[in-house]
């Protein structure tokens, strides 16, 4: 995928060449079942398939997902945990019988450690990988690396050392990228009286892939099905439209048609006054009233485009903007989770453009022809004879059959062109974000195929409709409508019509015919507009997370800036002219004295707070009252502030008082809410939920975190983790019991104000396409020096010093030009500026080295203060220094408590972890009670 420099060579098979398989950090997981995604394209083999499953410790998975492994899991494993989706992409390159070299990056990252045991046992070392080439990407852990034949260190994309493990363990290249605690802790894993590292599951008697007490399989996408349009998505568009545009719009078509009608009235009168001998004066009258018709018509016409430009950019504003908000605005379990990404984007580019744009055009156009129609035929029906009239009606009725048919068949195939696009859509989606796996892994040529006969079934479908079908009615009505000509021009001729009339009638006959060949392929568009109009107006019906603002939703933090003008000029006192302006009551608290107040014409107004954090009003002030002028503070009302930052100064409030009295141009506060400056307590009482229509993942879960603690959560991949900190951000919301944080229910406060209060950091980190201040400050709410500071305590200020840009060095699209630790680097910085209430981490220094492992760990532990803090962990010793542990398994908790003390649970949950990563952990000297 990338070539190599200039004198450089490289052999290997060929990528896609079916000798290569690449597992990605990221894990490739296409649309279909989990079989699907672990075969790929080769053939079924029982055997081979079982054993493949059980290297990847897929079996204990597969007895509780719905269906087994026929279990649809989407597009990118939406309905899978993150090592499920990791240990399918390892299974699916152990099954692959034709291998030659396997690269594998970074395998253990996304599971537990026995887990990783487990693949590396089974699966890396196991039988199905022999004889082939493994390549892995790993962190330097001792007790893996013994495993492995050589080990290559890399450097600043050097190779530094290379050679036999037990050689490059013991160099000082390998010895520096140890953190000490690992370096104590080389003792490897626990082992059997065989030598062999314990297996996280057993080899079972008689493989199965489905638990026969298991649900059956679910479709995981909402089937898309041929819909007709209803009267309740035309009474919409209606609405939308305006009923009085649109009353304009009909009024100033039917004026135009009937102008257009007296103009060639005007023309038949001319011809019936010059076959009776008129004089030149008639002529001139008749000139004069002609161009007066076609003058009248013109201006018909302008006002009938300005008709259908209201018509149209009212109903188009009010469509894009309903139907945004409620897909922004949809649960992702269940909407975003079942719905392709084809789906989406051809509704919302190919639908929504055909609803903007041709839908006036279509409408102008056949309400001209309707009311054209209408009064032409009206018209003609008027002068003929009533036997001629009788006669012709069969004609009509012809006419309308063949209509009615055409659209029949039109209607079924337009539907098809539409999913087929979708299905275009998606796999156009899946190519651009996985190229690199799909040609790795020799894929190509199949998704080329699919892609071909997608196009090609496009294709059909458009030809059937606009030549096929056209063809068809057009040859039939042309027929009827011919003839209906010919016995209007018979019957006038018999019945002794004057000349000039029957030559207008048999002039818009055919006006009518060579209309219709227009009009044909406009109604055809028309259907599609309506079928894009139905298919936009479901959206409506999606179901709605909660209320994203309530009345009462409280402002916990607050950030402002503000001009120097603004703020007024303050003192600092000190020492014994605290004494002298505060009272003896506010001297001391909590047994301390106040080190400094800061005053405003030598009334004191702010005084540093209890923990030495920040700076907060003194006892009846607020800050409102120092800072009047400013908006933001006004529209708090009485709320009371305390100052946690001033510019980039921050857990320093005497450099920030400092900053306050000699304040820069620009002045950056920020604020936190008093109430809560304690911290917060977040209490899960009998929590349930699960995805979807699915069954609960979790059950019945009680947890209490009290404020500022630092909670980690260990469990087995698949056991709930990631579940509960969803349901605390409510972007899954709970089935029973509720979660409560700093006492407010999270159902009875908008989503805005709660996904302020809490922070997340995924796994897969989430990086914008723009440059790295824009990626860490978005909404310019911080001075350059606190994200400078911030990349320097997620240890990226060397990385970003060194790009000719700084911090304004672009980022391509999700982060394609900088590495997936890096990217969770870049995630973690972003908190750190933020400063939330809560912090929610789920598994979000998986990829980084140990080095950058404990400095990250020194930031969780030391850069959130007045944070509370839950970090979901599979390297369970990135979690030993927190204040508590609560391990999960099957959707409960089932332990809770210190480290020491689930630690000291006889054959516990986290002791066989601690112990599968570190050897027996006695005695419990380097552990938090």
């Amino acid at each position: 995928e990338l070539y190599a420099a200039e004198g450089a060579h490289v052999e290997a098979p060929a990528s896609g060449s079916a000798r290569l398989a690449y597992c990605a950090q990221v894990p490739w997981i296409f649309e279909g079942t989990l079989r699907d995604n672990v075969i790929l394209k080769s053939t079924f083999d029982e055997e081979r398939y079982q054993k493949a499953l059980y290297a990847a410790a897929l079996m204990p998975d597969l007895q509780i997902l719905p269906g087994g492994d026929q279990v649809t899991i989407g597009s990118h494993g939406v309905r899978l945990s993150g090592g499920q989706r990791a240990r399918v992409a390892l299974a699916r390159s152990a099954y692959m019988q034709e291998l030659e070299v396997v690269c594998v990056d970074d395998p253990f990252a996304s599971v537990d450690v026995p887990t990783g045991q487990h693949l590396l046992d089974e699966l890396l070392m196991g039988q199905l990988m022999q004889n082939r080439t493994r390549i892995v990407v790993t962190q330097p852990n001792p007790q893996r690396l013994r495993s492995f034949d050589r080990v290559i260190l890399l450097r600043d994309g050097c190779v530094v050392v290379s050679g036999p493990p037990a050689e490059v363990m013991e160099t000082k290249e390998f010895m520096s990228l140890l953190t000490s605690t690992e370096e104590e802790n080389m003792a490897g894993p626990s082992v059997d009286s065989s030598g062999r590292s314990t297996p996280v599951t057993q080899r079972p008697k008689s493989a199965s892939v489905r638990n026969p007490n298991a649900p059956p399989a679910s479709s995981l996408r909402d089937v898309e099905a041929q819909e007709h349009v209803t009267w309740d998505a035309i009474r919409w568009w209606l609405q939308a439209a305006g009923y009085g545009n649109i009353a304009f719009f009909g009024c100033m078509c039917v004026v135009q048609r009937m102008l257009m009608l007296r103009e060639n009235l005007a023309l038949a009168m001319w011809i019936d006054a010059k076959g009776s001998g008129s004089d030149d004066a008639v002529d001139i009258q008749f000139i004069c009233l002609t161009m007066a018709y076609v003058l009248a018509c013109c201006v018909c016409i302008w006002f009938v485009a300005f008709a259908a430009s209201r018509v149209s950019i009212s109903a188009a504003s009010k469509m894009h903007s309903t139907v945004v908000y409620a897909i922004l605005r949809a649960p992702i379990d269940k909407f975003f989770d079942k719905q392709p990404v084809g789906r989406l984007i051809n509704r919302l580019s190919f639908d929504m453009r055909q609803v903007d744009d041709y839908i006036p055009i279509a409408s102008v156009a056949l309400m001209m022809f309707f009311f054209g129609f209408c009064v032409t035929q009206s018209f003609i029906i008027s002068v003929m004879p009533f036997k001629v009239v009788i006669a012709s009606l069969p004609f009509y009725v012809a006419c309308f059959i063949f209509a009615y048919l055409y659209r029949g068949t039109a209607v079924p195939l337009v539907f098809h062109q539409k999913f087929s696009l979708s299905q275009l859509q998606d796999l156009q989606t899946v190519v651009l974000t996985s190229c690199v796996s799909i040609r790795a892994n020799g894929m190509f040529e199949d998704f080329m195929a699919r892609y071909n006969h997608q196009s090609a079934s496009i294709i059909r479908s458009v030809y059937l409709i606009h030549f096929v079908c056209k063809a068809w009615v057009q040859a039939r009505i042309f027929l009827c409508l011919s003839t209906l000509t010919c016995v209007f021009a018979v019957g006038g001729l018999w019945s002794h019509m004057p000349m000039g009339v029957l030559g207008t009638v048999v002039s818009l006959s055919f006006q009518q015919m060579v209309e219709f060949e227009n009009i044909s392929t406009v109604f055809t568009q028309f259907i599609n507009i309506l079928n894009a109009l139905q298919r936009l107006t479901n959206y409506f019906k999606v179901p709605q997370e909660g209320e994203a603002i309530m009345a009462t939703d409280p402002t916990v933090r607050l950030r402002l800036k503000m001009d120097r003008a603004a703020v007024p000029r303050l003192q600092i006192k000190r020492g014994s002219e605290v004494e002298a302006c505060l009272p003896d009551n506010m001297v001391e608290k909590n047994g301390k004295k106040v080190p400094l107040v800061v005053c405003l014409r030598n009334v004191p107004v702010l005084k540093v707070t209890s923990d030495g954090l920040g700076l907060e009003p003194v006892e009846g002030a607020k800050l409102q009252d120092l800072f009047p002028s400013c908006v933001e503070l006004r529209e708090q009302g009485n709320a009371s502030y305390r100052i946690i930052a001033v510019n980039s100064l921050t857990k320093d409030p005497e450099r920030m008082a400092e900053e306050l009295c000699n304040p820069p141009a620009s002045v950056w506060l920020d604020l936190w809410h008093n109430q809560y400056a304690a911290g917060m307590r977040i209490q899960l009482e009998d929590l349930t939920a699960g995805y979807g229509n699915d069954k609960s993942v979790l059950e019945n879960v009680r947890i209490d975190i009290t404020a500022r603690e630092k909670v980690g959560f260990a469990g087995k991949t698949g056991c709930g983790k990631s579940t509960t900190l969803l349901c605390i951000l409510r972007i899954l919301e709970p089935r029973g019991g509720r979660i409560v944080i700093g006492g407010l229910d999270t159902k009875k406060i908008g989503l805005n104000c709660l996904r302020s209060i809490v922070g997340l950091v995924p796994q897969d980190p989430t990086v914008f396409a723009g440059s790295w201040r824009y990626n860490i400050d978005p909404f310019n709410e911080f001075p350059d020096g606190r994200i400078w500071e911030a990349l320097q305590s997620v240890q990226l200020l060397p990385y970003i010093r060194s790009l000719p840009g700084g911090i304004d060095s672009e980022i391509t699209q999700d982060g394609g030009n900088i590495s997936f630790g890096q990217r969770q680097l870049l995630s973690l910085a972003r908190m750190v500026i933020r400063q939330p209430p809560v912090l929610l981490l789920d598994e979000c220094t998986s990829a980084l080295d140990p080095n950058t492992q404990q400095a990250a760990q020194n930031t969780l532990l030391n850069d959130f203060p007045m944070t509370t803090v839950i970090a979901i962990a599979h390297r369970v010793e990135t979690i030993l220094d927190f204040d508590r542990i609560v391990v999960f398994d099957k959707g409960s908790v089932a332990e809770n408590g210190s480290v020491k003390n689930v630690m000291s649970i006889e054959n516990g949950i986290f002791k066989r972890m601690v112990e599968g990563t570190k050897g027996t952990l006695s005695p419990l000297t380097d552990v938090k009670e």
